[in-house]
């Protein structure tokens, strides 16, 4: 499911401890039982660290100390159901949202600030970085000389000159080596490799 897929998605990207799991829905979903949402995300989010079920999730994510609320929001312009997950401590947040286009075209649709329209699936390097020319030439030149071949292509960026980010789907995974390289290209703030 989009929900299972987005958790995954977060707990390949965190850096903290999350206390706190806020889930925002709207469209088709914003009908459906809430406690079903938060087992999808739930089990995507732990499946890399436990043994996990619908039927243990919850279990799991008290025993790690998350809270978790939720809210139905208004009805979104583009997508027929959109779902978005705030984790968070007293200092950092991370934030994942997706919708479903078409009733069956998952989608990541946003990564913290960033907005994006990146199939929900497979092979995909999240890169942020400082929005300078020749970036994007560079990691895909790095990637072309490791026979690394780019197979969708997203980037979003909220200020001129500021912070940029691409998701960009892969045909195949990459090497912690490839992702080492990829992060010494001058203006790479951040690299992280996600599978799906």
């Amino acid at each position: 499911s989009l929900a299972e897929k987005l958790g995954c998605f977060a707990s390949q990207s965190l850096h903290f401890r999350p206390q706190k799991l806020f889930i925002q829905r709207s469209g088709i979903l914003a009908h459906e039982e809430d406690m079903l949402l938060q087992l999808a995300f739930l089990k995507g989010f732990f499946q890399k660290t436990h043994d996990v079920s619908y039927v243990n999730a919850l279990q799991i994510a008290q025993n790690a100390g998350l809270g978790i609320s939720s809210h139905v929001v208004s009805k979104h312009e583009s997508y027929k159901t959109v779902l978005s997950f705030k984790l968070h401590d007293d200092s950092h947040s991370l934030t994942i949202g997706g919708g479903i286009l078409g009733g069956i075209d998952q989608r990541i649709t946003l990564f913290n600030d960033f907005r994006f329209e990146m199939e929900a699936f497979g092979n995909i390097i999240v890169l942020v970085n400082q929005d300078i020319p020749g970036i994007i030439g560079n990691i895909g030149t790095a990637l072309g000389n490791q026979n690394v071949n780019i197979a969708r292509f997203d980037l979003s960026r909220n200020t001129k000159g500021g912070k940029a980010m691409a998701l960009i789907g892969l045909d195949e995974p990459i090497s912690p080596q490839v992702v080492e390289t990829l992060r010494q290209q001058t203006g790479v703030l951040l690299i992280n490799s996600v599978h799906l």
